[in-house]
């Protein structure tokens, strides 16, 4: 917008030293003086880049880089040093440049410098460029002076926005280009528009983003009468009646431009261009449109009015505008259908109507618009039938969408199956559209095609082979929500056909809710660029074939609700990126891959509904730190859960439920990632800690848990949806916070051990505490295992002791007695010995004998030593001394 006027201005600027461009043929040296004056400026100046390396001493000045000279009498009359990376200071030699007209600063990094007073001294300056130079300060006052300019542009000029007025423009009367994109105007929102009215010859204006607020352009007179581009986007609402020379008008993105629009603004029969999105305008269509009909011939190209409150039916007026290009009114609230005079826009190339309310038919007229590239008419409600005239004359179409905003069928396609459409389509978009039941053989010809998204478009059929021959660059292709079938190889032998190789560039690739069966290819690996792969709700079988590794971009994996087997391959694990893993409801085995720790951007990980084993990997709770979904109900996993998982500071959905999962319930599940740590930066980041505690769902039924429910789960204040039944749970159910909303019993049931509100069975004590971590459970059960072992050993020695050995020093009856016992007993062991060594010779009965004899000196009687024998030998010899004196027993 505005390009034209620009290089107008430009065109002007430069015939004002025309000769400039012959400079190189002439044989005009540069002045010494001014030589010296641009040496001078070098040294001031920080060449970071060496781009002054062709500056130097005793050479011609004029064949220096950015430096132009007047072909009359050698003058420096241009410089021009945009994007050389210069910094330092901008010396006031410049001052000795005394017929220097162009000065380009532009795009260089003077490191918050002020921009040099001095520079509204050079009073035969028409050009002046300073933006994006990264100057500081305010702009000086003194650039006012400078009544010859006519270009000057302080685009972002600074490093740090600073408050400026515009006091100092009234002096500049020849100027015609004014840019002072977001250079911070506040302190003249309430005159920046006296300011400007000073300045006649104005032709383009540019204010965007500049905090101007609470204005209009009511003033008693306006001498706007050479503008032709107004640029005051991101700012506020204006009016413009009384700029009937205006061309372009933006005023996008202002959230203070409310009301309705008026009727005068068809006055501006030479206005090309009016952008007014994203702002709060609202209000019906028809005077607006109406207004249009006071010029003879409109001059408007483009019409933007998207994003913003409008309402009501859209008027026939919009014949008035024949010469409309651009027509965009998305993301309001228009109602009815597309009036007929709509066929009379000729000049039409982009319509774009969606997200609205339109609830009515499409007219046939707009077969009309032969020049029409993109019609974009989706989420809406449209309701009739779409034939060929709708496409009669349409020969440039390359868009078409045409979706309805919800799923019921009211838009429907009645066109012939011979039918060639006039146009060559590159993206096509007919969600909730009947377009079955027979796939659309009217594609036939749409070679062009890289975009096809035919969701939930009634099709029962299969996919005919002539569309995988159509050798399509397919982008995106969405043909879920039908009742396709057929074998998913065959679907997809475009992946294995040499000649058409092209179609492995698709990125999102969906199939699901459909009735196809096979396994799926293994040419899948050959899509490189693959982002979304979705085959969900379908019959397919076999296992999923180890081709992820080269799928860096693979953002969604949804291959959920199928017979797939097997296990889950590591190579899915491989890209980085993946962040929607769905397998749930299919019959995998194994354990869940290591591999899966690399995806770290990982939000939603189901893989409920299988036949996976092993435990529950710690790293899920380290290695995903944005996960919002886990679910893995319904497998063969044991183990405990993971405390790991507390780390999980996103988490919206915990579903262990139907696994073998034992042990008790984390503690930390009350306060997810840590508490301590959270406050800590809550101070730094006040929302990252609510995030902490919005879990909504957990579900652990079935398991085999055990143990109290952590009181700290009272803290889960977001919880919505608790279940806990089938485990063996016990102790006081928490009564605070959302507990209190938990009073379904079936949340509890087989729980026996469970105790109070919402169930029946009282607690034994209204005083019962829990502990509250499963540190705390073990630490307590090994305080009391240790304290009655130490009990009982002092109780077993004191009974022992004077139970036994105290009775025997008291009472010398007992202890005879007491002894007497226990050498039978001894005797009795020894004898049950001698009789499993029967096979020891006769003789030792002698030498045992001779033995004895000779160690208590004496005659062979009971008081010999016998213990000192060997064993064997000391049993009988104490049954031959039995036999012959029993007496002495």
């Amino acid at each position: 917008m505005g390009s034209s006027v620009q290089f107008l201005l430009l065109v002007t600027v430069s015939s004002m030293f025309l000769r400039v461009d012959c400079n190189a043929d002439s044989k005009i040296s540069c002045i010494g003086d001014e030589r010296e004056a641009l040496l001078k400026l070098k040294e001031a100046l920080a060449d970071p880049m060496d781009q002054f390396s062709t500056w130097v001493n005793e050479t011609d000045c004029c064949k220096w880089q950015g430096v132009v000279c007047s072909s009359a009498g050698g003058n420096v009359i241009r410089l021009k040093l945009s994007g050389l990376g210069l910094g330092g200071q901008v010396g006031s030699s410049l001052l000795d440049l005394k017929q220097l007209r162009y000065l380009d600063l532009s795009m260089n990094n003077f490191e918050g410098k002020p921009i040099p007073h001095f520079i509204g001294s050079l009073e035969k300056l028409i050009y002046l460029n300073l933006s994006n130079s990264f100057f500081g300060g305010i702009i000086p006052k003194s650039l006012g002076n400078l009544s010859r300019l006519a270009y000057l542009d302080l685009n972002t000029y600074f490093d740090e926005p600073r408050e400026n007025d515009l006091h100092w423009l009234h002096g500049l009367t020849s100027l015609k280009y004014l840019d002072l994109g977001y250079v911070d105007l506040s302190k003249a929102a309430d005159d920046w528009l006296q300011a400007i009215n000073m300045l006649p010859s104005l032709s383009e204006l540019h204010l965007k983003a500049c905090g101007l607020s609470n204005v209009s352009l009511t003033l008693p007179f306006i001498n706007f009468s050479s503008l032709s581009v107004l640029d005051l986007s991101s700012n506020v609402k204006d009016e413009f009646s009384k700029l009937t020379s205006m061309q372009y008008i933006d005023l996008s993105s202002n959230p203070s431009i409310g009301g309705t629009l008026s009727r005068n603004l068809g006055k501006l029969c030479n206005l090309k261009s009016l952008d007014l999105s994203f702002n709060n305008i609202s209000g019906e269509m028809t005077e607006f449109f109406g207004g249009f009909s006071l010029c003879v011939n409109s001059n408007l190209e483009l019409l933007d009015l998207g994003f913003n409150k409008l309402s009501g039916f859209l008027p026939d007026s919009l014949r008035n505008l024949k010469n409309l290009k651009y027509l965009m009114l998305e993301r309001n609230s228009f109602l009815g259908s597309i009036p007929k005079s709509v066929g009379n826009l000729l000049a039409l190339k982009e319509f774009s109507l969606s997200t609205n309310e339109m609830n009515g038919t499409i007219p046939k007229s707009i077969g009309q618009l032969s020049d029409l590239t993109v019609l974009d008419l989706s989420k809406n409600s449209w309701i009739g039938i779409i034939t060929e005239a709708h496409f009669l004359n349409v020969t440039s179409l390359k868009e078409l969408s045409l979706t309805r905003i919800t799923p019921g069928m009211n838009l429907f396609f009645n066109i012939y199956a011979k039918w060639v459409p006039p146009f060559k389509l590159k993206y096509v978009n007919l969600k909730s559209c009947q377009v079955g039941p027979k796939f659309p053989s009217w594609l036939k010809n749409q070679n062009e095609l890289n975009t096809i998204i035919m969701e939930n478009a009634m099709i029962s059929d299969t996919i005919p082979s002539w569309f995988w021959e159509l050798n399509l660059q397919i982008n995106e292709l969405n043909l879920a929500h039908n009742h396709l079938s057929g074998r998913v190889p065959n679907s997809l032998q475009y992946l294995e056909h040499a000649s058409a190789k092209n179609m492995t560039s698709i990125a999102n690739f969906d199939i699901s809710y459909n009735s196809f069966n096979g396994s799926i290819p293994v040419s899948v690996g050959e899509i490189m660029n693959l982002t979304s792969f979705v085959v969900s709700y379908n019959r397919l079988t076999g296992i999923i074939p180890s081709i992820w590794n080269d799928k860096p971009n693979l953002y969604i994996l949804d291959l959920s609700d199928n017979n797939v087997a097997g296990k889950i391959p590591p190579s899915i694990g491989v890209g980085n990126y993946l962040t929607f893993l769905i397998m749930s409801n299919n019959s995998l085995s194994g354990d869940i891959p290591s591999s899966l720790r690399n995806c770290g951007k990982m939000k939603s990980l189901d893989l409920g509904n299988n036949r996976l084993s092993g435990r529950i990997p710690t790293w899920i709770g380290e290695a995903m730190p944005d996960l919002l979904i886990l679910r893995l109900r319904s497998n063969s996993l044991n183990g405990d859960i993971p405390s790991q998982l507390c780390n999980l500071s996103s988490l919206h959905i915990l579903d262990l439920a139907h696994n073998n999962l034992s042990k008790s319930i984390p503690s930390c599940l009350g306060n997810l990632s840590g508490m301590a740590s959270a406050l800590n930066d809550v101070r730094k980041n006040t929302r990252e800690y609510w995030n902490i505690q919005r879990l909504e769902t957990l579900d652990l039924s079935r398991n085999q848990l055990f143990g109290p429910i952590p009181p700290s789960m009272i803290s889960l204040v977001s919880l919505n949806h608790l279940n806990l039944s089938y485990n063996n749970l016990s102790g006081r159910i928490p009564t605070s916070n959302q507990f209190q909303t938990f009073t379904d019993l079936s949340i509890y049931e087989s729980n026996p051990s469970l105790c109070g509100a919402p169930l029946t069975k009282n607690c034994t004590s209204n005083k019962e505490t829990l502990p509250s971590t499963d540190e705390d459970i073990e630490e307590n059960d090994g305080l009391s295992e240790m304290m009655w072992f130490y009990i009982s050993m002092g109780l077993g020695f004191i009974v022992g002791f004077w139970g036994v050995c105290g009775s025997l020093v008291i009472k010398k009856s007992w202890r005879d007695a007491y002894f007497w016992i226990v050498d039978k007993l001894i005797n009795m062991l020894l004898l049950f010995i001698w009789l499993n060594f029967a096979h020891y010779p006769t003789s030792m009965i002698t030498w045992a004998l001779l033995y004895c004899t000779r160690i208590t000196n004496q005659e062979f009687y009971f008081p010999c030593n016998l213990y000192e024998l060997p064993g064997p030998v000391m049993i009988f010899l104490d049954l031959i001394i039995r036999e012959a004196n029993p007496i002495l027993y």
